[in-house]
């Protein structure tokens, strides 16, 4: 009976996955096969594990044949960051990311996400129209008080 019961526990035991050392993606904003209205500012990915340290990064965001990542990645605790170059067009984006953590086995993987709708507006011209509309106001004033 003992036997059976070691025998039992060594087939169970080697069944079982082995345990990874390595950080796993757990979540991403932009969301994976997502699709959002409004062009975002960064791309951000978040693992189970600290990936502070674990460089090098390669983070890498495409769409319309055009890189949109910048160069610079931030790494803080277990979430990597990377800012988008501005005035993305609306489409479909690729984020492809690899690191190498402290156990020297590469983490990489991808996902894609949508931009549909209007992307966001640049902040000049927020304030082009501002001043058109203070300007017509300001005319207005004047030539009601003649």
């Amino acid at each position: 009976m003992t036997r059976v019961l070691v025998v039992m526990s060594l087939l169970f035991l080697s069944f079982l996955p082995a345990a990874s050392a390595s950080p796993a993606l757990v979540s991403a904003n932009p969301g994976m096969n997502s699709t959002i209205s409004v062009a975002p500012a960064d791309v951000r990915l978040t693992f189970d594990r600290n990936v502070a340290g674990s460089g090098p990064y390669l983070i890498a965001v495409t769409g319309g044949g055009q890189q949109w990542a910048e160069s610079l990645i931030g790494a803080d605790d277990t979430v990597l960051t990377v800012p988008l170059r501005p005035a993305m067009p609306a489409g479909d984006y690729l984020v492809t990311y690899e690191l190498t953590p402290s156990d020297g086995v590469p983490v990489k993987g991808e996902y894609r996400f949508s931009l549909r709708g209007r992307t966001s507006t640049p902040w000049w011209v927020w304030a082009l129209v501002g001043a058109v509309v203070l300007g017509a106001a300001a005319t207005a004033y004047r030539l009601a008080r003649r």
